[in-house]
Formats: C-alpha cells, sequence, structure tokens
C-alpha cells in the first residue's frame, strides 16, 4: 500500500436472513489499513502452524462434518448419545470491560 493510499477500516453489516427480526452482522473491512502489510506477514508466519496443529480438530466444510461424524459414530455412538447446536449471540459484547482488558 502506498502512504496515499491507505484508509482506515469500513464498517459494514450483513443481515442474517435466517434469524427473527432480521439481526445484522458487523464486519470490518481493512483492505486498505496502514496495518494491512504487517497482519499478512504473520498469517504467512503463523498459518501453516495454526493449520497443522488445528488439523485433527477442524472442519472445513459440512461434507466434512458428516464424513467425520458417520467415522465417528461407528465406534463411539451409544444409545445415550445427544447432539445439540448452539448460537452464540453477541459474543464479544457479553465481556464485560474490566474483564476484556
Amino acid at each position: 500500500i502506498k502512504p496515499n493510499e491507505v484508509e482506515l477500516a469500513h464498517l459494514y453489516y450483513l443481515p442474517k436472513a435466517h434469524k427473527p427480526g432480521t439481526p445484522l452482522r458487523p464486519i470490518i473491512s481493512g483492505l486498505k489499513h496502514p496495518t494491512v502489510k504487517i497482519s499478512k506477514y504473520l498469517d504467512n508466519l503463523l498459518r501453516p502452524l495454526f493449520d497443522q496443529m488445528a488439523l485433527n480438530t477442524t472442519v472445513t466444510s459440512g461434507f466434512e462434518l458428516i464424513k467425520k461424524l458417520q467415522e465417528w459414530s461407528t465406534v463411539n455412538m451409544r444409545q445415550e448419545t445427544t447432539f445439540c447446536t448452539i448460537d452464540v449471540t453477541d459474543l464479544y459484547t457479553m465481556v464485560p470491560q474490566i474483564e476484556g482488558v
């Protein structure tokens, strides 16, 4: 990024049409932010380490999730097994400011 192209991050919202009341999800775009180069550098440095460490616990698609559940169920499924989902709302705004610092 050239110094004359630097911009502050842009905040915009995407609607969650599948939720009641259509809440908005905030998105921050920092494509021309002053720290974009250091962010890319750190991502390139740390991404391979993270990917390697998280390989066994990361699911990247619905198909992969179904495959892993099928593999798991052949050994671990019992009559009392229960599956559930959770929807976290306002994750960041729920942390009290004094505890988040």
